[in-house]
């Protein structure tokens, strides 16, 4: 019986991060510029920063509350194609903005304007 059990939660934990991504990708919430997608999702909490363009630049998720001070960022610096992803849960209302930068050369970090979701 002790063997089943933890096999059991041995395989939700590969089918809970299996669906992770799936989740993200129908966010309630996502914003695009060239070369970074940022998505939200109320439902997991799960901010992702999806890397579109092989520019060399990294992609970054950027979330606030409202017009608050405090953000939450996430960066994705595999290349295209990679993404990176946290959860952070977020009040009813927030903002989201997607942003490129060249973190190892140094580069000015361009970003859309914040975007209020939900």
């Amino acid at each position: 019986m002790t063997r089943f059990v933890k096999i059991a939660v041995t395989i939700g934990a590969v089918i809970a991060l299996a669906v992770l991504p799936a989740a993200a990708a129908s966010a309630d919430q996502n914003i695009s510029i060239a070369g970074a997608t940022a998505t939200y999702n109320t439902g997991t909490h799960a901010l992702f920063a999806y890397d579109t363009l092989s520019d060399g630049k990294s992609a970054i998720a950027e979330i606030r509350a409202g017009s608050g001070a405090t953000v939450y960022r996430v960066t994705s610096s595999n290349g295209v194609g990679s993404a990176a992803g946290i959860i952070v849960s977020m009040p009813a209302r927030y903002e989201l903005r997607a942003c490129v930068q060249d973190i190892g050369g140094g580069g000015a970090k361009t970003c859309t304007g914040w975007v209020g979701g939900a």
